[in-house]
């Protein structure tokens, strides 16, 4: 995951406060190793880089983890080392559903047999039913969105529902 947007909170802290790690640091701590390289300076040749991509994960799945790679850095792909996964999504089905509690729709993929998915040198493996919870889509009343958009620093200048008022669209304002 590159160190950007959600990369960038999960590897500055935010996510790890969160119970994520990083599996190259869980088994090699205190070991450099960069994941990108400046096209500038010959960055490359000299070995200074930084590392802006990880393989993040709950600590449960870390404790799985055997082995992390990092592609030595005078195979080129482009300026980041490649993440490799191997699913064999016909054995996954989807499954979608309202968390009424939480006031979200869960996607999860569960897994329809004993299988072993492998990532970049690393297997995880996953018993026939288990789940990986993919994404959440969080549902809002037109207010509730129009609080939260508020409180983030946007003003309302329009709202668009459908008649019954299930689905909106907010054109907003900074400011």
């Amino acid at each position: 995951m590159a160190a950007s947007g959600i990369g960038r909170r999960i590897a500055g802290g935010e996510g790890f406060d969160a119970g994520f790690v990083d599996v190259f640091r869980h088994l090699y701590p205190g070991h450099e190793a960069y994941s990108w390289w400046s096209n500038r300076g010959a960055a490359r040749e000299k070995d200074v880089g930084w590392r802006i991509d990880y393989h993040i994960c709950t600590e449960a799945v870390a404790a799985h983890a055997r082995v992390v790679t990092m592609l030595d850095r005078h195979q080129r792909f482009s300026d980041h080392t490649p993440v490799i996964a191997d699913f064999d999504l016909d054995a996954f089905r989807h499954l979608a559903f309202y968390d009424e509690r939480e006031g979200r729709m869960e996607m999860h993929l569960q897994s329809g047999r004993a299988q072993t998915v492998r990532l970049d040198g690393l297997a995880f493996p996953f018993t026939r039913g288990e789940t990986i919870h993919t994404e959440n889509s969080y549902k809002y009343e037109v207010g509730e969105f129009l609080a939260l958009a508020g409180e983030a620093g946007f003003r309302p200048l329009r709202t668009w529902t459908d008649p019954q008022d299930l689905f909106s669209i907010h054109y907003l304002r900074v400011g």
